[in-house]
């Protein structure tokens, strides 16, 4: 779930919180190991907001257009998705409450930011939806669809090789 933030209704006992310590859960979970990056063919220079940066990605990928800009979107033709979501509240780095991390999550390392991964998998197949940030101003949510855990895995992989910088 992307961070939202609200403003408190200006009572002195309102809860504060920080960006850090929401890293400080993340950091507490155990680490998902990515293996080697094996596959990767093609590299995508891409924007999302005022992030310009790179990553590489599995042979294939198809970007698909987007009227929001603080989106970004692949598919493969064998139903992989790959999809980067960017909230930029004005209200970050203050949070009002801190996002809950499920059990089962783990921790990978995105632009020198740890985020979190949680995991699923059903009739869908299998998905991965990594939170976490860019920057103190920025909550980033990547979410991964594929039919096998090998090829989700991959799509971690390709999230952890993004190098992000704000412009």
């Amino acid at each position: 779930m992307i961070v939202r933030v609200t403003e408190s209704n200006g009572e002195p006992d309102a809860p504060r919180y920080h960006v850090r310590d929401d890293q400080a859960a993340i950091d507490a979970l155990p680490e998902f190991h990515v293996g080697q990056i094996g596959g990767m063919q093609d590299e995508a220079v891409c924007a999302i907001g005022p992030f310009v940066g790179r990553l590489l990605l599995p042979a294939g990928a198809a970007r698909i257009t987007l009227d929001d800009h603080t989106w970004l979107h692949w598919q493969w033709d064998d139903e992989r998705e790959l999809l980067f979501m960017l909230d930029q509240s004005t209200e970050l780095p203050r949070l009002v409450r801190l996002p809950e991390h499920p059990p089962g999550c783990e921790r990978v390392m995105i632009n020198g930011w740890a985020m979190s991964v949680a995991f699923g998998s059903g009739w869908f197949g299998y998905r991965a939806i990594i939170n976490g940030y860019l920057d103190e101003r920025a909550a980033l949510q990547i979410q991964i669809k594929a039919r096998d855990r090998v090829a989700r895995d991959s799509l971690i992989g390709a999230a952890v090789s993004a190098e992000f910088q704000r412009q």
